[in-house]
């Protein structure tokens, strides 16, 4: 099964945004969890299943700056940035019918070796510890060939995984700390900027203020302190663009 927060902005305070995404990374890793809190005690057990929790960039802030984040959240999901601003309403989720494949215990365990492994681990160790790459990319190998039925994993499922997982080197970009063992910081400006990249190519400052509510004038001082991620390719309208030093950076990306 799959569990689905659309949008956990509605659990109402950061103590228990904090918690209910706690829970649920340990829901999905460990297939249990117990909470003994005042007036209320629960168990869950034996839960095999996914979890899909969407997050916007100013509540998962407050998320990635909480100790819980490096303790307990990092090593136990994947962070996926939805870059793109949409254009259209969408009322409706896409009709899909589905075929779940095999149970994935009738998959061999793939040894990751090669050069296509080597790339999925360095995509992975991008947000996760050296055990928790292997255990993740083993899971999602044999995810893929799975729902391919089949019980071993081949090139196929390691090319697929590459395309998929390339997003989650944004991670790189927008997240920082300042010592080993502290907090970390979501540069959500940066992922701001970025999300008008990925959006419309080269944007204006205009697109900027219109889709952030600010004026032109706040927004150039903000892009000001950018200089050396993005420059001014044209002034009629100001229209920005990743420097040669971003693009480098991006290319890894795929977005």
């Amino acid at each position: 099964g799959v569990l689905v927060v659309d949008d956990i902005a509605k659990t109402q305070t950061p103590y228990a945004r904090i918690s209910t995404l706690t829970t649920i990374a340990e829901l999905v890793y460990s297939h249990y969890c117990i909470s003994h809190l005042s007036g209320t005690n629960f168990e869950i057990r034996g839960f095999n299943g996914a979890a899909l929790v969407n997050i916007q960039p100013i509540l998962l802030k407050e998320v990635v700056k909480s100790s819980e984040w490096e303790a307990s959240m990092m090593d136990k999901s994947i962070r996926y940035y939805h870059l793109y601003r949409p254009q259209e309403p969408n009322p409706m989720p896409p009709k899909l019918t589905l075929d779940w494949g095999i149970d994935t215990v009738h998959v061999e365990t793939p040894d990751l070796k090669g050069k296509l492994a080597d790339r999925l681990k360095s995509i992975g160790e991008v947000q996760w510890g050296l055990s928790r790459i292997k255990e993740h990319i083993s899971d999602l190998l044999a995810a893929s060939a799975s729902l391919d039925k089949r019980r071993e994993v081949n090139q196929s499922d390691y090319k697929l995984l590459i395309k998929l997982l390339a997003p989650l080197r944004v991670e790189s970009l927008v997240t920082d700390k300042r010592e080993l063992e502290t907090q970390r910081y979501l540069a959500s400006n940066q992922l701001a900027i970025l999300t008008q990249f990925v959006t419309y190519g080269s944007f204006t400052l205009r697109q900027l203020a219109r889709d952030y509510h600010l004026s032109q004038s706040q927004c150039y001082k903000i892009m000001s302190r950018y200089t050396k991620e993005w420059e001014i390719v044209s002034k009629t309208p100001t229209t920005y663009a990743p420097t040669d030093e971003l693009r480098d950076r991006l290319k890894g990306v795929k977005l």
